[in-house]
C-alpha cells in the first residue's frame, strides 16, 4: 500500500480542507464526477465522525496495489480514547456505507477510534505502479488551495446543483416510465378481457358442441337399428329368396350400418367424457382374461388369410384394478385399426408389467402400411385424417384414436405410438395398476 496524501485536523476548518483535497484526490484516481461526489461525502462524513469523537485526527490516503482493481484506501484515525464500539460507530457512517466498497471500524474503549474506507479505482484507469504511484502526491500538491473556503463551498454547491438536476431528470425519465407502464398495463388488462370473453366463447361453443353431438347421435341410433334389423331380415330370407345381386347389395347396406352405428356409438362416447358424464366402474381382472374375450370378439374381423392375430400371454399374472369396458374399448380400437391397415404380415398383442410405476402398457404391433412420424400427434386429434396412398383402400372415421386417448386419460394413463412407413406401427397404451 502506497501512501500519498496524509493529512490532520485540529479544527472544524480544516474538515473543508479535507473535502477539497479529496476531490483533487478522486480526480488524480481517474474517478468519474458522480464517484467523486460519492467519495468526498464518504470520506467528509468519516473525517468528521473521528474528529468530533476525538477532537483530533489524522486522514491517510493511499492506494493499494495488492488488490484487483486496484483501490484507493482513505483511513481516518482519531487520537483520542474512543467511548463507543465499532458497531455503534459504524451505523452512524450511512453515506459510506451505501456509497463505498467497503467501510470498517476498529473502536475499542480505551483506544483511538480508526475508520477504513476502500473504493476500487475505475477499470478505465490506466495499469498503475510504485513508481506512477509515488509521483501522485507532486501532482496532487499543484492542485490544491487547502485555505480557500469560499472556494469550496462554491463547488459543493456546484456539486449539489448537479446532483438535484441528474436527480430531476431521473424523475422526469421515472415519471415518463410510469406513464409508459401505466398504458402498457392498460393494454394488458384490455387483453385479458378480450382472452376472458373469447375463453368463455369457446366453452359455450364446445358445450354446444357437445350437446350436438349427444343429440345427433341418440337420434341416428334408432334409424340405424332399423335399417340393421330390416337388412338381416332381408339376409335371412324371412320374405323370400334373393337373387345373387340382392344379397350382395343387402350386405353392402349391413355393412355401411354397421360402420355408422361404430362411428355414432364413438361420437356419443367423446360427447359424454368431454361434458364429464362418464364414470370409472373399476372391477378386478387379469391380463390373460382380457386378451380371452378380445381374441373371441376380433377374430373373426381377421379375413385375410395373410394376416396372423396373436395373443402372447404374459410371463406372470398380472392383476389388474380399474375399468375393464374402456379398456377393452381402447384396445379393440388399436386392433381393429391394424386389421384394417394391414395387408399381410401379422398383429401381435402383448403386455409388459412396470413395477417401479406400478403400472402396465399393453402394445399392439403390427406389419400394415405404417405412417409418418410427423402425424404422430395429429392422429390423436378429432375427425383428423392423413393423406396417404397406401391408406386409401381403408378409410376411418378420425374418432377412434382421439377416442382411445381420451379413455386413456379418464383410466389415468396415457398412448402413444412409433411407426415407420411400409414397416408397421406399435401403438400402447399405459394404464396403472389400480
Amino acid at each position: 500500500m502506497v501512501n500519498i496524501l496524509s493529512l490532520h485536523i485540529v479544527s472544524d476548518l480544516d474538515i473543508i480542507s479535507v473535502r477539497q483535497q479529496t476531490r483533487h484526490v478522486a480526480q488524480g484516481c481517474g474517478f468519474k464526477s458522480q464517484d467523486i461526489v460519492g467519495i468526498v461525502c464518504s470520506v467528509t462524513e468519516a473525517a468528521y465522525a473521528a474528529f468530533k469523537r476525538g477532537k483530533k485526527s489524522e486522514i491517510d490516503f493511499s492506494i493499494d496495489l495488492s488488490t484487483q482493481p486496484p483501490s484507493l484506501v482513505v483511513q481516518a484515525s482519531g487520537v483520542e480514547p474512543s467511548t463507543v464500539n465499532a458497531n455503534e460507530f459504524l451505523a452512524g457512517l450511512p453515506g459510506a456505507r451505501s456509497l463505498m466498497d467497503e467501510v470498517c471500524v476498529k473502536a475499542e474503549a480505551g483506544a483511538g477510534t480508526k475508520i477504513k474506507i476502500r473504493k476500487n479505482l475505475p477499470s478505465s484507469v490506466s495499469s498503475l505502479t510504485n513508481r506512477t504511484v509515488r509521483a501522485m502526491p507532486v501532482q496532487l500538491a499543484n492542485g490544491l488551495n487547502a485555505n480557500d473556503v469560499t472556494a469550496e463551498l462554491m463547488q459543493q454547491n456546484q456539486e449539489l446543483a448537479g446532483t438535484l438536476m441528474e436527480l430531476k431528470a431521473r424523475q422526469e425519465d421515472l415519471i415518463q416510465l410510469t406513464e409508459e407502464l401505466d398504458d402498457t398495463n392498460s393494454g394488458v388488462v384490455a387483453l385479458y378481457a378480450e382472452l376472458d370473453e373469447k375463453a368463455k366463447f369457446l366453452q359455450r361453443a364446445d358445450a354446444q358442441k357437445s350437446r350436438f353431438l349427444s343429440n345427433m347421435s341418440h337420434e341416428f341410433r334408432t334409424p340405424l337399428s332399423s335399417i340393421r334389423a330390416l337388412a338381416n331380415l332381408l339376409l335371412q330370407h324371412m320374405d323370400g329368396d334373393l337373387t345373387e345381386e340382392q344379397d350382395k347389395q343387402v350386405n353392402l347396406i349391413m355393412d355401411s350400418a354397421i360402420n355408422m352405428t361404430e362411428m355414432v356409438n364413438d361420437l356419443l362416447d367423446l360427447a359424454k367424457i368431454e361434458s364429464g358424464k362418464v364414470d370409472v366402474m373399476c372391477s378386478r381382472f387379469d391380463v390373460v382374461s382380457l386378451f380371452s374375450g378380445l381374441r373371441s370378439a376380433l377374430g373373426p374381423l381377421v379375413e385375410n388369410d395373410k394376416v396372423d392375430l396373436n395373443f402372447i400371454p404374459p410371463n406372470e399374472l398380472i392383476p389388474l384394478f380399474t375399468d375393464q369396458t374402456k379398456l377393452t374399448q381402447i384396445l379393440r380400437n388399436f386392433i381393429s385399426n391394424a386389421i384394417k391397415y394391414t395387408d399381410c404380415g401379422k398383429i401381435d398383442v402383448y403386455s409388459s408389467k412396470s413395477i417401479e410405476d406400478q403400472s402396465v402398457t399393453f402394445y399392439v404391433s403390427d406389419t400394415g402400411v405404417g405412417l409418418d412420424m410427423k402425424y404422430s400427434e395429429l392422429i390423436f386429434e378429432e375427425f383428423s385424417q392423413i393423406e396417404n396412398p397406401l391408406q386409401s383402400k381403408a378409410k376411418g372415421t378420425g374418432l377412434g384414436l382421439p377416442l382411445c386417448k381420451n379413455l386413456a386419460t379418464l383410466l389415468g394413463g396415457s398412448v402413444a405410438v412409433e411407426s415407420e412407413v411400409g414397416r408397421g406401427s406399435v401403438f400402447s397404451v399405459t394404464i396403472p395398476l389400480r
